[in-house]
């Protein structure tokens, strides 16, 4: 299952052992979830600033006071960049938001793709930074349900385990996004 160099599999071998020798499924999830909630945290942190980045850039040769129409083109151009990444960089399919939560858990064993940890965090990062009018609350969702996914299929979690932890890091995601620590 995972393509780990042979020392690395030992740790992860021992940490497994020594996780099911010392600590309940309770206990493992609650350690599981600060350590997924923290990610996801930086995760929403990361597509934040790199809007603000990306906006500001675009925006620092203009004067606010006076109408550009570059402000026209902008969203055009992002939304380029974006098919240009997903076809050309990344060549996998990538989904949004809660559809892609929603499909993973009902179709999919709960298992969002790799990608989907870093991906939606670049198309949704040009498509707002350049002025695309869509939000940061899908892709951030998309990206924390794929942590909560990735870290239960690398523990081997159940399905019901690893639905709950993408659960958690959708709402660790949206709570972040709307700077909600606490909910």
């Amino acid at each position: 299952m995972h393509q780990f160099p042979k020392n690395m599999k030992r740790i992860y071998k021992r940490i497994m052992i020594w996780r099911i020798r010392h600590l309940t499924d309770s206990q493992f999830m609650a350690i599981l979830s600060i350590i997924i909630g923290f990610t996801v945290g930086l995760a929403a942190l990361v597509i934040v600033k790199s809007v603000h980045f990306i906006q500001s850039i675009l925006r620092s040769s203009f004067s606010d006071n006076e109408f550009n129409y570059w402000y026209l083109a902008f969203p055009a151009i992002g939304i380029g960049l974006t098919v240009l990444f997903i076809k050309f960089g990344l060549r996998l399919k990538i989904r949004h938001g809660i559809p892609n939560v929603l499909y993973s858990i009902s179709k999919n064993n709960g298992e969002i793709q790799r990608h989907n940890m870093f991906s939606s965090i670049i198309a949704s990062a040009l498509t707002v930074g350049f002025g695309g009018s869509v939000g940061l609350e899908g892709p951030t969702v998309a990206t924390g349900a794929a942590y909560g996914s990735n870290i239960g299929k690398f523990f081997r979690l159940t399905y019901k385990q690893r639905v709950l932890l993408l659960g958690s890091a959708s709402a660790g995601a949206m709570a972040a996004i709307f700077k909600a620590p606490l909910a």
